[in-house]
């Protein structure tokens, strides 16, 4: 009895290992972004796998894992203090965004009960000028990371560019032509 039981818990062991061994390109692919996100590593292990993927796979991993800026975008105007950038993974433009922020409203704040009771109104000045520094950062930032996200994963995939050109055929119908350049 302890053999045959011993028997099958080696046989489902077994059967489980090949069925995680075998997985394709199109999953390792979807695993790694998964779990470790867009970094370094996992762009390698992405390009050297990319060959085996087919276009479509391509455009869903890029469709899936690419960055996108609208709700980085819209937090950050909204919201502020870098709330989107947080969001989006980038802290390099995160922290100055927050400081700047928070510096620009407390002199924005200073300046105006300071113009009230001393004549301190400078200080208004200064704080809308970084406030408004800010937010010239936080409406730019969002579009620029994303842009360089999605230029290293197309890179990474071997898809150098989709691009949507207009085109007239001889009946003089006008449409667009989806392109891609491997």
């Amino acid at each position: 009895m302890k053999k045959m039981v011993l028997v099958l818990l080696i046989m489902l062991v077994a059967v489980t290992a090949s069925l995680f061994a075998e997985m394709t390109a199109f999953e390792k692919v979807n695993y790694n972004l998964e779990f470790s996100g867009i970094n370094d590593d996992t762009l390698k292990i992405v390009k050297n796998l990319s060959d085996k993927l087919t276009l479509e796979e391509k455009i869903m991993i890029k469709n899936r894992y690419g960055s996108n800026a609208v709700v980085p975008f819209l937090l950050n105007f909204f919201i502020g203090f870098g709330s989107g950038s947080y969001l989006q993974g980038d802290i390099a433009f995160a922290i100055p965004q927050t400081v700047l922020d928070i510096v620009g409203w407390g002199l924005l704040i200073k300046g105006i009960v300071g113009e009230f009771l001393d004549g301190a109104g400078i200080y208004g000045i200064i704080g809308a000028c970084l406030y408004g520094a800010s937010k010239i950062m936080s409406i730019v930032t969002p579009w620029v990371y994303s842009s360089k996200v999605n230029n290293k994963l197309e890179t990474a995939l071997g898809i150098k560019s989709l691009a949507f050109t207009p085109f007239i055929n001889k009946n003089n119908d006008f449409g667009f032509v989806a392109s891609i350049k491997l």
